[in-house]
């Protein structure tokens, strides 16, 4: 009775470790995408801020200069989203991967732990039930030389 109160208590400590390492991935995952978005809209707005700037002393001189310019950034910045874009994906993709990867060994060691307490208790039982015959066994052999 014992060893299965362990046994269960032991089994949803380890959950309880699962969901919080899942958590606090999931955490991590969630805080890194918002520092990059925070990033890619603080840099847009500089941009966007240099460029109004930028216009507004240059309108006069060099009006077809700043536009191609302006093209030229907001293509840049595009670009450069994109591939912020992508390496979060790809942060989250491994975050994903590796969580779940875990998660599967973790269960296989539990398999492989009910696996040797089941043999453990079987040897155990034979072991017991080989002892119990013998016992029997000499208490017969006393009987018959008490008999004798």
């Amino acid at each position: 009775m014992v060893v299965v109160q362990v046994v269960v208590t032991a089994a949803a400590a380890a959950a309880a470790a699962v969901v919080v390492v899942v958590v606090v991935v999931v955490v991590v995952a969630v805080v890194e995408i918002v520092v990059v978005v925070v990033v890619v809209v603080v840099v847009v707005v500089v941009v966007v801020v240099v460029v109004v700037v930028v216009v507004k002393v240059v309108v006069k001189v060099v009006v077809k200069v700043v536009v191609k310019v302006i093209v030229k950034v907001v293509v840049v910045v595009a670009a450069a989203a994109e591939v912020i874009v992508i390496v979060v994906v790809v942060v989250v993709v491994v975050v994903v991967v590796v969580v779940v990867v875990e998660e599967e060994e973790e269960k296989e060691e539990e398999e492989e732990k009910k696996e040797k307490e089941g043999k453990r208790r079987k040897r155990r039982r034979k072991e017991e039930e080989y002892r119990w015959k013998e016992r029997k066994e000499r208490r017969v052999k006393i009987k018959r030389i008490r008999r004798e």
